[in-house]
């Protein structure tokens, strides 16, 4: 299915994998950009320069973004990609053991009601450390919030706003406030199945 026609909006794909320990496993975290006049490469120069570790607050260190995907929604231009070095600034903060059901929800509120006018990120592999009682700690939490809204904030003031998309009313809206909740979530339609012996 082709991706719809929003004016300056730019779908900025995540895309997880494990180290070492991680089972060779993978997820995408998709979020969007609303900035006028620009590019897709100073849109993803903005997200290098502005991106934190803490933002994956929760997360398994056995897990970094490996790389990120920016497609202008534009119809024609062509998607790009870079390689992220798996540094400190991509990576989880949380400890080895994990739970790959459980992910941390970080929700996008545009101060307008209805389904397609707010938005979610699911950040996978939640450490096991990070949780209890089917919740993210209070450190956790509030690391995760200060991080999101500081880079909420850095991306603003580069002239390139978090937005939240609608694709199937072809228009995206800009994120006014970022909450990293505490409830644990899940995405189980997006959960990989392991068969045995496989």
């Amino acid at each position: 299915m082709p991706l719809p026609v929003i004016d300056d909006t730019y779908r900025c794909a995540f895309k997880w994998s494990s180290g070492s320990g991680g089972s060779g496993r993978s997820a995408v975290n998709v979020m969007h950009i609303l900035a006028a006049a620009t590019t897709t490469d100073d849109v993803m120069n903005a997200i290098f320069d502005n991106v934190a570790h803490t933002m994956w607050s929760g997360v398994s260190d056995q897990f970094a973004v490996n790389d990120v995907t920016v497609q202008a929604l534009d119809g024609t231009t062509a998607a790009i990609t870079r390689v992220t070095a798996r540094d400190a600034q991509w990576t989880g903060t949380g400890g080895t053991q994990y739970s790959p059901a459980s992910a941390a929800v970080v929700k996008l509120i545009t101060g307008f009601a209805g389904r397609s006018k707010r938005g979610r990120l699911f950040l996978p592999y939640i450490a096991e450390d990070s949780m209890a009682d089917g919740a993210l700690g209070s450190d956790v939490v509030g690391q995760g919030q200060t991080a999101w809204e500081a880079f909420r904030s850095a991306m603003e003031g580069d002239g390139f706003e978090l937005a939240v998309a609608s694709y199937k009313l072809e228009s995206s809206l800009p994120v006014l406030q970022v909450s990293y909740e505490a409830p644990l979530g899940t995405q189980r339609r997006r959960q990989e199945r392991v068969r045995a012996g496989a």
